[in-house]
């Protein structure tokens, strides 16, 4: 069985492409097959009406491959590559523009899996993460050395379920950062608190039978408060057929998705 999946993505004017990664949508990790092949079409449209175009390419454990990113004359603007090792954890990704490599990401996994140091170099880029795990498996500390100037140092504790209840962040730069995280009883969040030097915010999350139907985000910052909100419908079987943001009181359509099967 062949799946195509197109979306469509109608963002706020002052968003542009290069403030979108690619990374942050999970398209395998919302439909998986034991031998499905996919197909991802992705529109922009920002002020200027540009348009790009990404076509996205997976395994047949649903791994991503690929990503080909197309200008509004179909010229290919960049493109993204990953690669497997033999068990099949991504061990380096590729993203070339033209004849140039604009970056290259090296990972290293442990014997289960999981990741515990992650190399970026490319064009005025360069960091370093590194991974620790206690003997349950759950990720405890994290450290990225930025370049030659400032390191982030991260912890994170979990509750008796296994879930993520506290995330520290500290670099000299910006300061110390806590977050904080309730669940409901199906071990979704609830509630999220992000306290940092300056500022502070609380997102509050809602479910309808089992899926997210509503996130409100409220930010405070220099004694000035403001909240956005989304609301999310699904599809009958969970997935995200569309996602509206009120920004200043006005509805605003941010994505909206569409799977055809064939």
């Amino acid at each position: 069985m062949k799946t195509l999946l197109t979306l469509s993505l109608l963002f706020l004017a002052n968003c542009s492409f290069a403030q979108f990664e690619f990374t942050d949508i999970n398209i395998s990790g919302n439909y998986k097959g034991p031998k499905v092949k996919t197909l991802a079409i992705y529109y922009f449209e920002t002020e200027s009406d540009s348009t790009l175009t990404a076509i996205n390419s997976y395994d047949s454990l649903g791994g991503w491959l690929t990503t080909k990113m197309f200008l509004k004359d179909a010229t290919v603007a960049s493109i993204d590559t990953c690669i497997y090792d033999e068990n099949h954890y991504l061990v380096k990704r590729l993203k070339l523009e033209g004849n140039n490599i604009k970056y290259e990401v090296t990972n290293s996994n442990d014997a289960h899996g999981r990741l515990i140091h992650s190399k970026t170099i490319g064009e005025s880029i360069y960091y370093e993460t590194v991974s620790t795990y206690d003997e349950k498996g759950f990720l405890v500390k994290r450290q990225t050395q930025f370049g030659n100037s400032d390191t982030t140092y991260m912890s994170f504790l979990y509750n008796s379920l296994g879930l993520n209840i506290e995330t520290t962040s500290f670099n000299k730069q910006s300061g110390k950062s806590i977050t904080t995280r309730e669940y409901n009883a199906l071990g979704k969040p609830t509630k999220i608190k992000d306290v940092r030097r300056g500022s502070e915010s609380l997102t509050e999350l809602k479910y309808t039978n089992n899926n997210l139907s509503e996130s409100t985000i409220t930010r405070i910052s220099n004694n000035k408060e403001t909240t956005d909100k989304q609301i999310y419908t699904h599809y009958p079987n969970g997935l995200i057929f569309e996602r509206i943001m009120a920004v200043n009181g006005k509805a605003i359509t941010m994505e909206k998705v569409f799977y055809t099967f064939y």
